[in-house]
């Protein structure tokens, strides 16, 4: 639908030709009236001239009369048009201020959820015509392959073919096996005390370069909480979002973008924030120090909700562990950016306190110079000790949900 936009100053302008107009059929009726008292009355009285005078006159009067009318409608039109744009214009600011942060927050929690479910790998989707699920039955975990039914030669060689493309190799590609993989789906583990792992089924399936899709399959004998967190520490990797692009499949690609989308929106959002003041670039160290401060909370906490939400997915079959895991992801993500109390999130608070220690180090001058060049040092094994400590506990959570989720 195309934009209607009344220009009112413009209007208004135009409509000062209407009040030219009404001047110049006045200044007509006048001429008229003068031309009619001054004609000798034996000559007026020719021809009906005084009669058509006075009728020229009175069509005249009429129509200065109408123009004045028009003119006054569209003065008083006008302004009461731009009296109400202005009121809806207000209101539209006042419902921005008021809640144009959850607007924002739909729109960061819709692109995170999607980042998390549109990953091919994690549904199981190994390149053209290769998806594959997992489903339990009478206490086994069965793969299968998603297709219709074999039922010939022709059958067997088609997906024969999908199978040496997308997962290489050729003699382990029997017809019995991929015909049950196919039709009903071949076991992989049969849950026990302990359980029994099929290495000859799942073998032709894990040696492949799709690492997540034989993640899925090599771990399907582990204890789910082991297996929540690795899967936490694995996707706090928020850099794999700009790795791995060639060999992605489209769907992935897409999954992808959506997670570097993602980091865009907090890294513009925190440079108008930060680094835009009255309109201009305003780079003092102070506005820097916020910037990458707030830019490094987000992209922290948005990655440490999905992962959460993934380690609860982890919990069930794929792909079903990770529609759960990005909803639940999605809604970790909104607790902990909602403004409980109009004004700040339990996000906000945190970029408080960070910005407060980071000031506070500044503050301690060289010995925080020389405490954050060691820091530096050895920031990247902190991380990763960090993750893992989080992955273990997420693990020892899980330890009490294995009994309730199998």
């Amino acid at each position: 639908m195309s934009e209607i936009k009344i220009k009112t100053n413009d209007v208004l302008d135009t409509n000062h030709q209407l009040t030219s107009a009404s001047t110049r059929l006045w200044s007509l009726k006048m001429d008229l009236s003068s031309v009619g008292s001054s004609i000798d009355s034996r000559i007026a009285s020719r021809q009906n001239i005084a009669g058509r005078l006075s009728e020229a006159y009175q069509k005249a009067a009429e129509i200065q009369t109408k123009v004045k009318q028009l003119e006054t409608f569209i003065q008083q039109a006008a302004h009461r048009y731009s009296s109400t744009e202005n009121k809806i214009c207000g209101q539209a600011k006042a419902l921005v201020a008021d809640n144009g942060w959850k607007y924002t927050l739909a729109r960061n929690a819709t692109i995170a959820g999607g980042a998390a479910l549109l990953n091919s790998n994690k549904l199981l989707r190994v390149g053209k015509g290769l998806q594959f699920r997992m489903y339990k039955k009478n206490g086994q975990t069965f793969i299968k392959l998603v297709g219709e039914r074999i039922r010939s030669l022709r059958d067997f060689e088609k997906y024969y073919g999908r199978l040496k493309e997308g997962l290489g190799g050729t003699a382990k590609w029997t017809r019995d096996y991929v015909t049950n993989l196919v039709n009903k789906g071949i076991p992989l583990y049969t849950d026990g005390d302990p359980g029994r792992y099929f290495t000859k089924n799942a073998n032709k399936l894990i040696h492949t370069k799709f690492d997540e899709f034989t993640n899925a399959i090599g771990r399907i004998d582990d204890p789910f909480h082991k297996i929540a967190g690795r899967t936490f520490v694995d996707e706090m990797k928020v850099w794999e979002n700009f790795k791995g692009w060639k060999d992605a499949t489209a769907i992935t690609k897409a999954g992808k973008g959506l997670g570097v989308l993602g980091i865009g929106i907090d890294v513009y959002t925190n440079f108008n924030d930060n680094l835009i003041k009255d309109g201009k670039l305003d780079f003092t160290a102070e506005n820097v120090k916020e910037f990458a401060v707030d830019t490094s909370v987000d992209v922290g906490a948005a990655a440490g909700a999905m992962a959460a939400g993934a380690a609860v997915g982890s919990f069930f079959l794929p792909p079903a562990g990770t529609v759960v895991g990005a909803v639940a992801g999605t809604v970790a993500y909104g607790i902990v950016n909602w403004k409980w109390d109009g004004e700040n999130s339990a996000i906000d608070y945190v970029k408080d306190g960070a910005n407060a220690a980071v000031d506070k180090a500044i503050e301690w001058g060289s010995e925080a110079v020389e405490f954050a060049s060691d820091t530096a040092k050895n920031i990247g094994k902190g991380i990763e000790e960090t993750a893992e400590k989080v992955g273990d506990f997420i693990g020892g959570i899980g330890k009490k949900l294995d009994k309730v989720f199998w």
